[in-house]
C-alpha cells in the first residue's frame, strides 16, 4: 500500500470512534498564533463620488499624499447628475493615486435584481469605465448587500469587492468580502484614530467608508472636513501606508512566499484525475472544465459531490520549508449547497520528517452557498512538524456541492521594508 494512502486510513481511525463510519471532525478551538506583520496600513474608501468630495476632500487628501479607493455610480456619471463628480474631476483622483472603482450603474438593492439585470449593473458599469480609460479591479457592493448569486456575477468581472462589516481585515481575508469602518456623522477623529492604531497594534488593514464630505456640521452619510484632516494629518505625520484596495491585495501576494502545492491550477491530468493529487471516491470527486470565465478561474476545477460517505481530494505531502512560519492556504471556491445535513471542511494533518502522524488542525469550512477566494491560516504545532497534507472533505450525508481551483498555500513572510515607501510615496 502506497505510503499516502496508508497516512490517511490511520488519520481517518484516530478522527473517528472504531465503532463509526470514518468522519472528520473539528475541534472545539482554534490554534492562536501571532500574525506576521502584513498590515497595519488604512484605506480611504469613497462611496458613490459626490461632487462634495471633490470639493472639499481631494485637496486634504492631496496635502498629506493619503491615498485610496473611490467608487463612484458609473450611470449617474454618465447621466451628468448635479450632484455626482464628472469625469475630468474623477480622473484628478486617479492622476492623484487613487483606485477608480465601480460602485455599479446606478446603487441597486444587487440581491433582489434578476440574472440579466444583475450582468447589466456589474458588466456594463466596467465597460463604461474602461471606455473612459479606467480598468476597474474593485466593485464596491451598493447598502453593502450579497448573496452567492451576487458574488458569483462579481467574480466574473471584478478581482475584489467591498462589503460593510464594521471590523478590520487580516491576512487570511476574502478579497470578495473585503470588511469596512463607516465614517459617520457621529464619529469623532480619536474614534478614527484609535481604530488606525487598532489596525497597527493588531498588523491588520483598516477599510474606511466614507460618503460625503462637508465644511459645516454634517448631516447622514456626511462626514466634516475638518475632522477629516485631523485623520489624515495623523496618518501622514505617523507614515502609515495608505494603500488603494487592489494595492492592498497587492501587497498581500508580495508578502506570500512560493506556492508549495504541486498542480494547483489543475491544468496537468492523467487519466481525468489531476496529476500530484489523490482523492478516495472517483466518482464524487472529479476535475472538470469551468463553464465561465473568471477573475481567478478560468481552468481546470476540482468538484466534490457530497454523498452518504465522506468524499475527499488531497495534494500530495508537503513538506514545510519552515517550521516557524505561518502559513495561507487559498483558493478560488464556489459552493453549493440546500440542505443542513453537514458542509465541506478543510483540515491539516502533521506529520514529523519521516512520515509519522503527530496531530492535526481545522482550518474551516463551508456550509451555505457562497462563490470567492477564501483564506484561512496556519501555523505548525511544534517544531516536530516536517511535513503535512491537506485535506478538503465534504461531511457523509452532506447536501453540498463544492468546485475549487487556483489552489494556494505557502509562507507569509515578515520584514516588508518597502511597505511605506511603495503606498505613501513620500
Amino acid at each position: 500500500m502506497p505510503m499516502r494512502f496508508l497516512l490517511i486510513l490511520l488519520a481517518a481511525a484516530f478522527f473517528s470512534p472504531a465503532a463509526a463510519p470514518a468522519q472528520l471532525t473539528k475541534p472545539a478551538f482554534l490554534p492562536q498564533f501571532q500574525l506576521p506583520a502584513w498590515g497595519g496600513m488604512v484605506t480611504f474608501s469613497i462611496d458613490d463620488a459626490n461632487k462634495n468630495v471633490y470639493e472639499n476632500g481631494l485637496s486634504i487628501f492631496k496635502k498629506y499624499r493619503v491615498g485610496g479607493t473611490l467608487a463612484p455610480i458609473v450611470g449617474a456619471v454618465e447621466n451628468q447628475e448635479y450632484w455626482i463628480m464628472t469625469w475630468p474631476q474623477i480622473k484628478e483622483f486617479q492622476r492623484a493615486g487613487w483606485e477608480i472603482a465601480s460602485h455599479t450603474m446606478y446603487h441597486p438593492h444587487l440581491t433582489s435584481l434578476t440574472d440579466g439585470e444583475l450582468e447589466y449593473e456589474l458588466g456594463q458599469s466596467k465597460k463604461i469605465l474602461a471606455k473612459n480609460g479606467i480598468d476597474a479591479k474593485t466593485l464596491v457592493f451598493p447598502y453593502a448587500q450579497y448573496d452567492a448569486r451576487v458574488l458569483d456575477y462579481t467574480t466574473r468581472y471584478y478581482e475584489n469587492s467591498r462589503i460593510g462589516g464594521q471590523a478590520l481585515n487580516g491576512i487570511d481575508l476574502n478579497r470578495y468580502t473585503i470588511l469596512c469602518k463607516e465614517l459617520t456623522s457621529t464619529t469623532t477623529p480619536e474614534e478614527a484614530i484609535a481604530w488606525i492604531e487598532e489596525a497597527v497594534q493588531k498588523k491588520m488593514w483598516l477599510v474606511l467608508m466614507i460618503h460625503e464630505i462637508v465644511a459645516g456640521t454634517p448631516g447622514d452619510y456626511q462626514y466634516n472636513a475638518g475632522d477629516l484632516e485631523k485623520i489624515a494629518a495623523y496618518v501622514a505625520a505617523n507614515r502609515i501606508p495608505t494603500p488603494t484596495i487592489n494595492q492592498a491585495l497587492a501587497w498581500r501576494q508580495a508578502s506570500l512566499g512560493p506556492n508549495l502545492i504541486k498542480n494547483p491550477r489543475l491544468e496537468m491530468t492523467e487519466g481525468g484525475w489531476a496529476r500530484y493529487w489523490n482523492r478516495n471516491n472517483a466518482a464524487q470527486v472529479t476535475v472538470e472544465p469551468a463553464t465561465v470565465r473568471r477573475a481567478f478561474s478560468d481552468g481546470k476545477r476540482l468538484k466534490i459531490t457530497g454523498s452518504s460517505q465522506q468524499n475527499m481530494a488531497y495534494p500530495e505531502m508537503i513538506k514545510l520549508p519552515d517550521k516557524e512560519s505561518v502559513y495561507l492556504f487559498s483558493f478560488f471556491a464556489q459552493v453549493a449547497t440546500e440542505g443542513a445535513n453537514g458542509g465541506l471542511e478543510l483540515c491539516i494533518d502533521e506529520f514529523d520528517a519521516a512520515g509519522n502522524w503527530i496531530g492535526w488542525q481545522w482550518l474551516g469550512g463551508f456550509w451555505w452557498h457562497t462563490c470567492g477566494s477564501p483564506a484561512f491560516l496556519y501555523q505548525p504545532s511544534s517544531g516536530q512538524v516536517g511535513q503535512i497534507m491537506i485535506y478538503i472533505f465534504t461531511d457523509a450525508y452532506a447536501d453540498i456541492t463544492f468546485s475549487g481551483d487556483n489552489f494556494y498555500f505557502g509562507a507569509v513572510n515578515d520584514g516588508l521594508d518597502w511597505k511605506i515607501r511603495f503606498f505613501n510615496r513620500r
